[in-house]
């Protein structure tokens, strides 16, 4: 479930608020500093990572759910549907890992465009 509050929205999952703020501008390459980049960079990836980490959650508790044996299950699952399920988990997984590997080389990144500032600025001053 999604509230909006003023500019930016709220999703509330499980009880947890996890707020999502729309971007604060929309701008062109040279309308900000380098240092605004890179921060912004660093946000991004912090939120991507956050992002993540409630989505790998949401699995684990569907995967709680999938294998726990209690009266909150209508039927059991069959053998060929926990070979599904399993199928299934591991795609999501893979997608997660690969995810990962993305932000990783995007800090990476980030690392080389601070070192760039830096040696920029010691040269300039």
């Amino acid at each position: 479930m999604i509230h909006t509050m003023k500019n930016s929205k709220v999703l509330q999952h499980n009880g947890v608020s996890m707020p999502m703020s729309m971007p604060k501008h929309l701008f062109s390459a040279n309308s900000i500093t380098q240092t605004q980049m890179v921060n912004d960079l660093l946000e991004s990836i912090a939120l991507e990572k956050l992002a993540l980490a409630y989505l790998i959650n949401a699995e684990a508790e569907k995967m709680k759910f999938f294998t726990e044996t209690s009266d909150k299950h209508p039927i059991l699952p069959t053998n060929q549907e926990f070979v599904e399920y399993q199928r299934y988990t591991a795609r999501i997984i893979e997608a997660f890992m690969e995810q990962q590997k993305t932000l990783n080389r995007t800090l990476e990144t980030v690392k080389e465009i601070i070192s760039s500032i830096q040696l920029e600025d010691k040269n300039d001053g």
